[in-house]
């Protein structure tokens, strides 16, 4: 047998090669291919090449922009590559052969690359998303899943569009920097599709060969003026082309029936403006798109008509004097008892507390929300549908809602974003929630900063209907709000900070005066290194109350209030519990009795509700006890109160009363 003419055997190029490398094994994979053929032959830079250059490497131009066969093995090998002749065993380089050093009538052999030698490749990117998610890989790249990517394919598609941008607008000193942005650009975005890829063929759904297979496929079978017979002399043929073809494609997979209207196909996942866009072209393509708005009003005069004709007849209902006195819109709203939950990304719900069940201490829970991997619930209490929501940002500013006009959702969905409830400023994140019936509530709000300033300010400063929020308290630099608490006088205010530090002080007006709302506060608690406010909590009856705390760990301890003697502000303050590392530091701090229930919120969205007396009380400098259970990468997020409203009674109580 000979190799295309050449002088001996294939059997005795690859004897010759194995002379020059004594690793070669050809069970493993030997690829021989001649330089005429490159570009018709898919070359894995991986396995050893025998090259059989039966035409001089410049004489030899490859389809596209590939430029010659040498050209091609040069960049895919490197022009320094050691390079055997066969079968004289002569050492060269890829540079030499190529400027005539190999001859016509010569084969030539080239050791497989590493992958890391071999960037230019098409199999170098399926090794890497390979290496990089296995079991000694990168411990990121391992837990990522189609789901977790899909925020960075749409931030990596944005930044590829700024290059772009940035590349139209780039002077001519600009250019070689933005051309390389771009490169870079696009490598990112491969870089998402080929991890996509690479989990999905862990799963045995497809490869990226696959993918590339399918690609290919459809842009042949939709091109078929480059690849067949047809013709198209313009773009709008093109599109009719395209039309015709994805309609027989609809129907090959059994849809042709189905209708299709002019907006469907649109991402949901697409920004609002290229969503705009995207519409308003779909919209003006069938013709709904006029110069003026008379072209507009006329249109919807039309289609009103055309309702009119098609479902109009006589009105049915009848209007008639109202019953005396005013109805409100709240007074046709039930009052329900709700659980309502915010999560750190902004999805905030309301879900009628019976949905969740009471379980023992040390239980996993039950499904509190569907989240995405990046969010997790940040705030977990329990109102009434009729009471207000006070809404207190990390930006010292307030917002207001009812309770009621927040999106009711089942207990694992993630409800509605907080932007479509309240008109938050850029950069703005909800801190802290309280429920009140009214302004009367309370005579005092108390608020209190990560850096340890407390503020006492008459909650009826706070009533306001303004849209847009107001200050809530007067921010010094690099600080934010933490807690919002109502007082009255007589009542006492523990600060806990995430080290297990506490600092208990009276709320009267000799301790901590009352001030305007726009202030910035007293000092209430002083930090060590690495310290910062937790909680603030309010102590208004110290006889069978406790401190109830938890580690991200999961551990839980209850100590009665009296244990924490009452201290002067501002300072370092007494410790609430002996922490370890591996128990984490305080997640929550609440004031708790022996009747009540907490609900432990964990970073997957599950929760663990409890009653306070299943955690026995220890002493102030202890360790506690396990609280919940949960898997390997979860934690505990947070901390609340079930405070049980037994609505039912109260509305008998208040119907036998009249």
């Amino acid at each position: 047998m000979t190799a295309n003419g050449f002088t001996g055997s294939l059997d005795a190029l690859i004897a010759a090669a194995q002379g020059a490398d004594a690793s070669l094994n050809p069970a493993n994979g030997i690829t021989v291919v001649a330089l005429s053929q490159c570009g018709a032959t898919a070359i894995d830079t991986g396995r050893p090449l025998i090259l059989l250059v039966d035409t001089a490497p410049s004489a030899t131009h490859l389809p596209g922009r590939l430029g010659t066969g040498w050209e091609l093995i040069t960049r895919l090998y490197g022009a320094d590559r050691a390079v055997t002749l066969l079968p004289s065993g002569r050492v060269s380089s890829v540079a030499a052969c190529g400027s005539g050093g190999a001859g016509e009538s010569q084969a030539i052999y080239l050791a497989g690359l590493d992958p890391l030698d071999a960037f230019a490749t098409p199999w170098t990117m399926p090794w890497l998303s390979a290496r990089l998610r296995a079991p000694d890989g990168c411990p990121w790249d391992r837990e990522q899943t189609h789901s977790s990517l899909a925020k960075h394919l749409i931030e990596e598609a944005w930044e590829l569009h700024d290059a772009i941008a940035a590349l139209e607008s780039a002077s001519e000193g600009e250019r070689p920097r933005a051309i390389a942005d771009l490169a870079e650009e696009l490598g990112d975005v491969l870089l998402q599709v080929v991890l996509h890829a690479q989990i999905a063929q862990e799963r045995g759904d497809f490869d990226l060969a696959d993918v590339q297979d399918g690609l290919v496929r459809k842009i042949v079978r939709r091109h078929p003026h480059v690849f067949g017979d047809a013709s198209a002399e313009t773009t709008r043929d093109v599109q009719r082309n395209w039309e015709a073809i994805k309609a027989g494609e609809r129907a090959a997979a059994g849809e042709g029936e189905k209708p299709k209207g002019a907006l469907d196909g649109v991402s949901r996942g697409l920004p609002a403006l290229s969503a705009s866009r995207e519409l308003q072209d779909r919209a003006s393509a069938v013709g709904y798109d006029w110069p003026t708005l008379d072209g507009v009003r006329a249109k919807i005069s039309e289609e009103l008509a055309e309702i009119v004709t098609k479902h109009g007849d006589e009105r049915r209902s009848k209007i008639v004097a109202g019953l005396d006195g005013d109805v409100t819109k709240e007074d046709l709203i039930p009052e329900e008892e709700m659980v309502i939950s915010l999560t750190r990304g902004g999805y905030i719900k309301r879900t009628k507390s019976d949905n969740y069940r009471s379980q023992h201490r040390g239980g996993k829970g039950v499904k509190g929300a569907s989240l995405r991997a990046d969010d997790v619930v940040e705030h977990f209490f329990v109102t009434t549908t009729h009471h207000w929501l006070l809404f207190f940002t990390n930006k010292g500013r307030v917002y207001r809602a009812k309770a009621h006009e927040v999106l009711e959702a089942g207990r694992d969905t993630k409800g509605q974003h907080v932007a479509n409830l309240l008109a938050l400023q850029p950069d703005e994140q909800v801190a802290s929630v309280l429920d009140i019936k009214d302004y009367n509530q309370a005579p005092y709000l108390v608020l209190a900063t990560r850096n340890g300033l407390v503020k006492k300010t008459a909650l009826t400063q706070y009533d306001t209907a303004r849209s847009g929020g107001i200050i809530a308290i007067k921010l010094r630099e690099d600080d934010e709000l933490i807690d919002a608490m109502l007082v009255n006088e007589s009542d006492g205010i523990l600060l806990v900070s995430r080290k297990g530090m506490s600092v208990r002080f009276s709320a009267a007006n000799d301790s901590l005066r009352a001030m305007g709302r726009d202030t910035s506060g007293v000092m209430g608690m002083s930090f060590r290194k690495g310290d910062a406010l937790l909680s603030a909590s309010v102590i208004n009856d110290v006889d069978g109350a406790f401190v109830f705390v938890v580690t991200e760990g999961g551990y839980a301890k209850r100590t009665s209030v009296d244990q924490y003697r009452a201290q002067n502000r501002g300072g370092l303050g007494i410790k609430v519990a002996k922490l370890e590392e591996k128990r984490g530091d305080l997640v929550g701090a609440l004031i708790v009795s022996d009747d009540d229930e907490v609900l432990v919120v964990l970073e997957s969205g599950r929760v663990v509700r409890s009653a306070v007396a299943e955690v026995p009380a220890k002493g102030r400098d202890t360790m506690g006890v396990v609280f919940a259970r949960f898997e390997d990468g979860d934690s505990i997020l947070g901390l609340a109160r079930n405070t049980e409203r037994n609505l039912e009674a109260r509305q008998e109580a208040k119907e036998g009363a009249e």
